[in-house]
């Protein structure tokens, strides 16, 4: 989709904080009562505190990880200076980064005890969409050409950045989403790693955040995308590009859940529980794979069930 002069449209952008958990407190006790002679009693007891994670916080910023740009509109886009609208060979700037935000948790118990906590680590992914139409908002064959020399160069980059600690991944097999357009595959920050999968579920997932700082990771950040310089005619003036990045964050924890406990490999508890699982509080290895519905299940809408606040 494109044209001789297009304007500079700034994404859209989604903020998400996917995940808080409440502090919970548990308390065991045991009374036990021995009787050794008429006149004697016993009685002893426990009892122990256990809090849930902290919460999960992530912004949308610019390159300098500080401000936030979350939010329809707020894209940091760079183009020459002093020029609002876009032409053939002209270059784009995108400052894009997801930053997970670092807070300390003091709780002061009644005994004046206190305890410290940090907020949770997460896992991150995110996704790219494009949008190029005519004057009109359709989408023209003038329109598609500017898309498929546009598309290209954003997918390439955000695979190619080696910038950060971690790697993007495209995840390409994903059953549960449409596939007529890449640009409906996420892309997960994941560990680096020269291994090749044949299967993107098997990537592990890089952990992010979960300190007292705030820790940040790019995504297309200081990627520069190009205008194909190319001779265009009237009818790819003033057609309008969107780009919109949207990041998503959850827990660095996949839970078991009783459907994935198989009881000849992963339990050795005979205890009598109903589901016996031995190593409680295991979870599951941080993969891709893993990640999708609980990322699918943390997105907040009327169709997947959650109430929308």
């Amino acid at each position: 989709m494109s044209r001789k002069k297009k304007k500079l449209s700034k994404n859209k952008k989604k903020f998400f904080i996917i995940l808080a958990c409440y502090v919970l407190t548990f308390v065991i006790t045991s009374v036990v009562t021995a009787s050794t002679m008429a006149w004697f009693n016993s009685s002893t007891w426990q009892s122990d505190i256990l809090y849930m994670g902290g919460p999960v916080y992530m912004y949308f910023s610019d390159d300098s990880g500080v401000t936030h740009t979350s939010g329809q509109g707020q894209l940091v886009t760079e183009t020459p200076p002093n020029w609002t609208l876009l032409y053939p060979g002209m270059n784009i700037n995108f400052q894009a980064r997801a930053v997970m935000e670092g807070h300390v948790f003091t709780h002061t118990e009644p005994n004046g005890e206190t305890f410290t906590q940090y907020t949770t680590g997460g896992v991150l992914r995110a996704k790219i969409r494009l949008e190029v139409t005519d004057p009109d908002g359709n989408i023209s064959t003038a329109a598609e050409e500017l898309y498929n020399a546009i598309w290209p160069q954003l997918k390439n980059n955000a695979l190619n950045d080696m910038s950060n600690e971690g790697m993007w991944v495209m995840d390409t097999d994903d059953e549960s989403i449409d596939v007529s357009q890449e640009e409906n595959y996420y892309f997960y920050y994941a560990v680096k790693t020269d291994t090749e999968y044949d299967d993107t579920a098997k990537y592990s997932l890089l952990e992010v955040g979960g300190q007292q700082v705030n820790v940040s990771v790019g995504f297309l950040n200081n990627t520069i995308i190009q205008i194909p310089p190319v001779e265009f005619i009237n009818e790819h003036a003033d057609c309008k590009i969107t780009f919109i990045i949207t990041f998503e964050a959850v827990q660095a924890f996949f839970p078991y859940e009783n459907s994935d406990v198989d009881v000849s490999i992963y339990q050795n508890d005979d205890s009598g529980r109903l589901v016996t699982i031995r190593d409680v509080g295991l979870g599951k290895p941080l993969t891709i794979g893993n990640s999708r519905k609980l990322f699918k299940e943390s997105q907040w809408t009327t169709d997947n069930g959650w109430p929308l606040a």
